[in-house]
């Protein structure tokens, strides 16, 4: 398998998880830079979930169906970000999220972690 690259979306296994962290089977963005991504055993991740009509808040960017292979408008959980080892990965990739998506994505990191 090559090695995932940031801006790409695979099905990874989160559980499992405590309280409030975001469970199950899910897709998720690898936000970590490729250099790491290619060279450890890790990667960091933000999970993505169903939109269904839901606020989009300020932690969560919206992909909409026709910008990704998901099959449904969904949201990236931004202030859910995890380290998983890439043996939670699925073996092939869903897809990536457009280049303007990964924009607004480092704009929440930032916004989320303090560092803006």
């Amino acid at each position: 398998m090559n090695p995932p690259g940031r801006g790409d979306m695979y099905w990874i296994n989160l559980d499992p998880t405590i309280g409030a962290e975001i469970k199950k089977t899910r897709p998720c963005v690898i936000i970590s830079p490729d250099a790491a991504n290619q060279s450890g055993p890790l990667v960091i991740v933000a999970p993505i979930t169903k939109a269904e009509g839901k606020k989009v808040r300020f932690h969560e960017i919206l992909l909409p169906k026709e910008s990704s292979n998901l099959q449904y408008n969904s949201k990236i959980k931004v202030f859910q970000l995890r380290c998983v080892d890439k043996k939670r990965l699925s073996k092939s990739k869903i897809g990536s999220i457009p280049k303007d998506t990964i924009k607004k994505l480092d704009e929440k990191i930032r916004i989320v972690t303090g560092l803006y």
